[in-house]
């Protein structure tokens, strides 16, 4: 349903989804049935200390960001079509471009605890992705 976005715009549409939900004359049990099914992208990574996942998936993360924004430049260039939309200059990058966003990454308690602040805004789950952009795979293994 939802695709990388922070935890504060997550919050706020699925109080949003529920609210119309009630509004709409579903029950509680169906209002909850609707929610199991409302999962959020997350991307994930994690190493034995903080600093060591930071070392590692900040710059994976980066890097991927990076090479998406130039096959999309490279679309825009060699076929004129724009596959996402143009933001104003003076606004802020999407979420799902921000590390404190769209990356959780720690030790296994960093991210334990990152995840519980997820599960607490009541979504149905999160689709996690583990390997960042250029990744070793020996470093995406470990996670």
């Amino acid at each position: 349903m939802m695709n990388v976005q922070s935890n504060a715009v997550t919050r706020a549409r699925m109080e949003l989804y529920r609210r119309t939900l009630r509004e709409v004359g579903l029950d509680d049990a169906a209002i909850a049935d609707r929610v199991d099914q409302c999962w959020v992208w997350r991307n994930v990574f994690v190493a034995e200390t903080d600093a060591e996942a930071e070392r590692i998936a900040v710059p994976a993360f980066e890097a991927m960001h990076a090479h998406r924004s130039a096959m999309r430049e490279r679309v825009y260039r060699e076929q004129g079509v724009s596959i996402v939309p143009m933001r104003p200059p003076d606004t802020a990058p999407a979420a799902r471009m921000m590390v404190e966003h769209s990356l959780i990454y720690g030790s296994p308690a960093t991210v334990a605890e990152k995840l519980a602040e997820v599960a607490a805004i009541g979504v149905g789950g999160v689709i996690m992705q583990f390997r960042l952009g250029p990744m070793a795979f020996d470093d995406a293994a470990q996670a």
